[in-house]
């Protein structure tokens, strides 16, 4: 036997292939074929999508090409069928999640887009200057949760801050990149998402909005790797383990373009 079912079990594409390659189909081939089974040329196309082809027409093929008895492959068995048919479903599910999940990424990036918009065009309109969205650590999860509400992003304090004029302050937790000069309680200063992975670089940290349960912590600053379809946030730090995650467990990846340290000095 050679190739032709070396590795599927449909019938039809065997033949397919086998006519292809010996170029029967440019011969005449397909009309003498096609009359020693009784059909017509149409009729022997027909019989390239069939998965399991009638048992006379196979012993016709046979004879008349000259292939060995066990050129066609036995039909798997019922439960082998059922399970393929299973995978097949299963597959075709994950595709359309995974297609789902990527155009909610996309309605996403575009809402917090015209909402950075809005609150330019707020600026504009009101006379207002600096108007800086803050989420804090204790809002934190409400926003990874709530951030294509704007109800809700409308109810976020706003700051003020210097050489800014609207976006997100995002509060630092944790001093994994302490090392680069970003601690604990810091505002990161973020108003440009970034929408396509090819833009992100290694040398610079981005503030990253992970899935509810991706990480105890769901906003995170750190550097950026692509591995494939995976995220793999690097910290600054050793202590702190590196991180990969898919795709779906990453809802947005903020550019940081500044940097505002709170003066606590006046606490007791």
């Amino acid at each position: 036997m050679e190739l032709y079912n070396s590795n599927t079990f449909h019938q039809g594409h065997i033949l397919k292939k086998y006519v292809t390659a010996h170029g029967i189909n440019r011969k005449g081939g397909i009309k003498t074929l096609a009359k020693v089974l009784g059909l017509t040329r149409q009729g022997v196309y027909v019989l390239y999508n069939q998965e399991i082809i009638k048992e006379q027409h196979r012993a016709i093929i046979i004879k008349h090409l000259g292939l060995q008895p066990d050129f066609f492959p036995e039909p798997l068995p019922i439960k082998e069928q059922l399970e393929q048919l299973k995978e097949k479903y299963f597959k075709s599910r994950s595709a359309n999640i995974e297609l789902q999940e990527r155009l909610l990424s996309i309605e996403e990036r575009n809402l917090s887009r015209l909402y950075i918009q809005n609150l330019d065009h707020k600026i504009v309109q009101q006379d207002t200057s600096n108007i800086v969205k803050l989420v804090s650590q204790d809002n934190a999860d409400k926003y990874v949760n709530n951030f294509l509400d704007i109800t809700f992003l409308e109810s976020l304090p706003f700051i003020s801050l210097p050489c800014m004029t609207s976006g997100f302050a995002f509060e630092v937790e944790g001093d994994s990149m302490k090392a680069k000069e970003i601690r604990h309680g810091d505002l990161l200063i973020c108003n440009e998402l970034i929408e396509n992975t090819k833009n992100i670089k290694t040398d610079i940290p981005y503030v990253i909005v992970l899935k509810e349960s991706a990480k105890k912590t769901n906003i995170v600053c750190r550097y950026l790797r692509l591995i494939g379809e995976e995220y793999c946030l690097i910290s600054a730090d050793k202590k702190t383990p590196d991180l990969c995650l898919s795709s779906s467990q990453v809802k947005q990846v903020w550019k940081i373009l500044g940097k505002y340290t709170p003066d606590v000095s006046f606490l007791f």
